[in-house]
Parts: C-alpha cells; structure tokens; sequence
C-alpha cells in the first residue's frame, strides 16, 4: 500500500512539473509576439528645425531645452527638445555666417571605478544652428583635450563674444577650475586658449574657484578700448573675493579687490558679473558690477550680509568700489542664504544703464524681491516688487517685445500648490508684470538659466 501511494504522489508531481513547463514555453513566446490589437511602438520624432528670431527668450530646464516668443500667446513655447538638464546657456553667431546659435555646456557624472576611486563631471559644449534639427556641432566628439574634467559641486557659465583681435566671436566656457575660449574655424571649434584656477590660487587650493565671467569694452592703452574677459575669484587659501581683467591671452592683470565695510573674505556671486555704462559716459570710462555676501556666526545662527558693488573708472586711471546693501540683508541671524543674481541694461531709454537685482528674502517664506539702481540718482534702491513665492536662479534684461525698449526677465522656480513648479515672467521698465508662466505641476522643470536673441 505504501508503495502504491508513493506512486500516484510521484505520478501528480510528474504531471504538475509537466504543466508548468508547458504553460511557461507557450507564455514566453506569446510575450514574443506583437500585439495585434496594440499598434507597433513608434520611434520619438526629431525636435523641428531651430528657429531664432529678435527678443526670443531661450531657457534652459532640469529636462528641456525651449525657446519663447513675446508675442506668441498665451506664451506656449516655439520650440523644445529634451535635454539632460543644461545649467547655462549663450546665444549669438559662433560661425560668422550671420544666423544664431545656442551653446549649452553640457555635465555629465563619471562614476569612479574601484573601492576609493572619486567619481568627477565631466564638461562639453553642444551646438545648436538655426535651420537643424537637434545638435548640430558637440565637442564631446572631438579629440582628448575637448572634455573638462571638474569637481562634482562644479557649475557652469557659458557666453559669446569678439575678445581678441581675429575678426568673429569666440565662445567662453568657466567652470568651476577652468575656464576656456573656444572659436570655430573651419568646420569644427578649436581652443584659443584656456587657464585653470591655479594660475590664480598658487597654493593649488581645490576649494578655491571661478564665481562668474563676462567680457566687455574697458579702458586700453592709452584712450582706447578693449574687449576683455573678466572674472571674478574666491580665493580659499586668502579667503578673498577678486575681479580680475585677463589680457587677450588670459595672462593676469592686477586684480580689483574686494572689500565691504572693512570685510575681505566676501564671496562674489555667480552669474553676476558684468561691464555696463551706468552713468552714461561711454565705455572708455565703464563700470563693472557684481553682487556680493558674507556671513558671520552668531549666537541664535548666521548673519548673513548681501550687497551689489559696482567698480568705477575714474579720471585717476583707478577703479573705485561702491556698494549698497541689499534691502532686509543686515546681517542680522536668519539662517537663510542670500542667492542674488543681477543683470543690467537700459531701461528709461535715456542712454545709461540700471541695474536689476533679483534676491530672495531672509528667512523661509520662498518670497524674492525685484529691485532697479539707478546709479547716476544715487545708487540707491528704486522700484521694488515682490512677485510671487518663488526661487530665482537668472535675471536678463532685453528687447523681448521688439518695440526698441528693454524688458526684464526673470526665471527659476514658483511653488505651486506642494510642489516648486515652472516659473518664468516677463516685466516692464518700471517692474510693471507683463506676462508669467506658472507650471501646473512637477513635470515641467525648473528654469535654470535664459538667453535674449539679441
């Protein structure tokens, strides 16, 4: 009896055994086959050709590329690729053929390899042409010498200018330890020449870095002037904030110091930097502005202090620092981080520029204010709005409308509801709003850097 039942269980497991096999080869080949009631996958259709007119706004996003016409209610953008989060962007001719292009730089993280291995970015730029579709030029297929490598904290700047004497723009590429000069020559981007932040911190400090970049008109030899690039410095090893004007090969000038209140460890803020005209006496006399902060420990936190400091040229050949502290940033603790950032440009069409500050507001309410220098009138604050909640990562002034007077852009992050949303808007002279775009919800991604067609 007892073998007879050993049988029949064995007999059951044999036809159990049997039945899996069978049903598992007759659903890995269903899994096989297309579905006849579902059409075929099709593959994402290639971005349109780009297209590039006066006063465009182009933004970069944690996950797109679009550019935005003034005029093209109700404001949906003209055109958008995918992209891998660019962190800055530049518009201009890089080719010399008069149409424009976009430059993104484009990060990407190596992992290392190996127990104790530092993973580090890795830094290129990627061209876009009006009239193509998707990347037309990326240095990332270029030989060895074309990539930077860079701290994983590293941020990018990107823009296009005429800075030496070849006839054409070059671009301009700083990152965190480098910064690098790219023309295009030929059917491919060259490097004109490039310096790491050594040259300016001998210690070799890793901490120290590159704030920001721009170029522009300053005083030459003599009464002329001449296009060059300037940066601003932290120093780690001094604990200094400098400006430097680089000579056409990127050699160092004499550094401008910075200095607040008898404070030199200041840090210099990121994409800040620019030369403007701010009192209307041409660019053989110009100004450089910046924004600036410092921060000291006190008992119930932080003091934190936030200013904008412009350098002026004066007859004496020397440039004279003044700054204006920014409204509620008296250093009083707060335990908040002043992120301000500043463009500049002509606003009352009177021929001087202003300059236009965008800077959170201590504490947490997620609250920023938008406030006008006139500095012939005195540096001191002009209108001043606080908008919306919202975290803004750039300020642009230009002709968004095409009517020959200057709008002001500003972008970043709204909260909507829960979530921090999509957040662009578009104002006036006199911080009058003109139009806004709010993000309905998480997928459109934050604003992180713009551009004007000029």
């Amino acid at each position: 009896m007892s073998k007879f039942r050993n049988l029949k269980l064995f007999s059951l497991v044999c036809i159990l055994a049997f039945a899996l096999v069978f049903i598992g080869f007759h659903f890995l080949q269903a899994q096989g086959k297309p579905d006849k009631d579902k059409p075929p996958g099709k593959p994402k259709p290639p971005p349109p050709a780009l297209s590039l007119d006066y006063g465009d706004i182009v933004t970069t996003e944690s996950n797109a590329l679009r550019v935005w016409n003034y005029n093209e209610a109700p404001y949906d953008p003209i055109w958008s690729t995918e992209s891998p989060g660019y962190r800055s962007v530049a518009v201009g001719d890089v080719d010399g053929d008069g149409m424009k292009e976009i430059v993104v730089p484009e990060i990407q993280e190596v992992k290392g390899r190996g127990r104790n291995a530092a993973s580090y970015l890795k830094i290129f730029l990627n061209i876009y042409k009006e009239g193509e579709s998707g990347i037309w030029k990326s240095t990332e297929d270029y030989e060895e010498g074309y990539i930077f490598e860079d701290e994983l904290y590293s941020h990018t700047e990107v823009m296009i200018a005429d800075v030496d004497s070849v006839q054409g723009n070059e671009v301009i590429l700083l990152t965190y330890h480098n910064l690098v000069v790219f023309r295009y020559v030929g059917e491919n981007f060259i490097i004109v020449n490039s310096i790491d932040y050594k040259k300016f911190d001998p210690t070799e400090d890793e901490r120290s870095h590159f704030c920001a970049v721009t170029a522009g008109e300053v005083p030459g030899s003599g009464e002329t002037s001449e296009n060059r690039i300037i940066v601003s410095f932290c120093n780690s090893h001094s604990d200094t904030g400098s400006v430097y004007i680089l000579n056409e090969d990127l050699s160092l000038c004499e550094p401008i110091p910075v200095e607040i209140e008898g404070e030199t460890q200041v840090f210099l803020g990121r994409h800040s930097l620019r030369v403007a005209d701010l009192d209307g006496d041409s660019y053989s006399s110009p100004e450089i502005c910046s924004t600036g902060y410092y921060g000291r420990s006190k008992d119930n936190g932080v003091g934190w202090k936030a200013y904008v400091i412009v350098w002026d040229w004066n007859d004496g050949g020397e440039w004279v620092q003044k700054q204006r502290l920014l409204p509620g940033w008296d250093g009083e603790p707060e335990n908040s981080f002043p992120y301000v950032y500043l463009d500049t440009g002509d606003l009352n069409s009177n021929g001087d520029e202003e300059i236009v500050v965008s800077a959170n507001l201590p504490g947490y309410s997620g609250d920023y204010q938008l406030i006008l220098y006139d500095y012939i009138a005195g540096f001191t604050p002009g209108p001043m709005i606080s908008p919306v909640p919202a975290r803004i990562y750039d300020v642009e002034v230009g002709d968004t409308s095409g009517d020959e007077s200057n709008e002001i852009v500003v972008a970043g992050r709204a909260r909507g509801g829960a979530n921090l949303v999509f957040y662009l808007e578009v104002f006036g002279s006199n911080l009058e709003p003109l139009w806004r775009r709010v993000g309905e919800n998480r997928k459109e991604g934050t604003v992180i850097d713009t551009a004007i067609v000029k």
